[in-house]
């Protein structure tokens, strides 16, 4: 029974790296492994357990870390607040996502994105041959381009990691629309006051100031990659319609909309 016991010792001794580090048997050395001559058996084990536990914690250290680039694409759904929601429906896009981390919990970076809202909006301006009021529907597309830095700042550097940013740059916005317009007219053969229906349409391009605050949360699905969940808070500037048609001068008001975005995270280098 005594033999059997050895050998299994034997055996395991030989499977456990960490147990053959701890005393190499033909030289009586424990340099390198962190143990020294006097420590007992209960001392040793404890000092494994360390060093075991630093090992995962310096793992988890390295994703994310500074000096790491971090790519991803992301889908975006676009809520329209304030006046914005009474000009255009919901709209979606997508956005191309790239950060570096500067240190495991601050990120600089750029995104270009591209969204498109359906525009839908109703004017009124007076006739002043007939001295009338009539109601003008705007119906189109609004197509965003942002160009933006940004940067954000985790508040955890774990699997779970909420953070707040903000992004600051351009957007290229390009709002076509087409209206139709009852005209009236004096008609020649008749001698009455005639009506025509004429369609009118009109393309508006600008480029504004595009600012917006976020707030998200990456989730590690592997030690490479995340899922991006993020919120955002977009501002840009764009022709206020109204003022345009009634006396034919541009001015422009901010706009915002609400952006849901679900993307994915790579991470190259830690």
């Amino acid at each position: 029974m005594k033999r059997v016991l050895i050998v299994l010792l034997i055996g395991l001794f030989a499977l456990d790296v960490d147990a053959q580090m701890m005393f190499n048997p033909r030289t009586n050395d424990f340099s390198g492994s962190g143990f020294s001559a006097g420590d007992d058996y209960s001392t040793m084990l404890k000092k494994r357990k360390k060093r075991r536990s630093s090992k995962r914690r310096g793992k988890s250290r390295g994703k994310n870390s500074g000096g790491g680039l971090a790519v991803g694409p992301g889908l975006m759904l676009g809520i329209p607040v304030g006046n914005f929601g009474k000009e255009v429906k919901t709209g979606i896009g997508f956005n191309l996502n790239g950060d570096y981390f500067v240190t495991p919990q601050l990120s600089i970076g750029a995104a270009v994105g591209y969204s498109s809202f359906k525009y839908d909006k109703k004017i009124t301006l007076i006739d002043t041959a007939v001295i009338d009021f009539f109601t003008l529907n705007l119906t189109g597309k609004l197509k965003l381009i942002p160009f933006q830095l940004k940067f954000n700042y985790y508040f955890t550097d774990g699997p779970v990691k909420p953070y707040a940013g903000l992004a600051l740059g351009l957007s290229v916005n390009n709002l076509k629309y087409e209206f139709s317009e009852l005209t009236y007219f004096d008609n020649p053969v008749t001698g009455d006051l005639d009506s025509v229906n004429l369609t009118t349409r009109v393309t508006d391009k600008n480029t504004s100031l595009a600012i917006a605050p976020a707030f998200g949360v990456l989730f590690n699905i592997s030690d490479n990659l995340a899922l991006n969940i993020c919120a955002k808070y977009e501002m840009f500037f764009m022709t206020d319609q109204q003022k345009y048609l009634l006396v034919d001068k541009k001015s422009n008001i901010m706009e915002t909309y609400l952006g849901l975005n679900f993307g994915l995270v790579y991470t190259f280098g830690n």
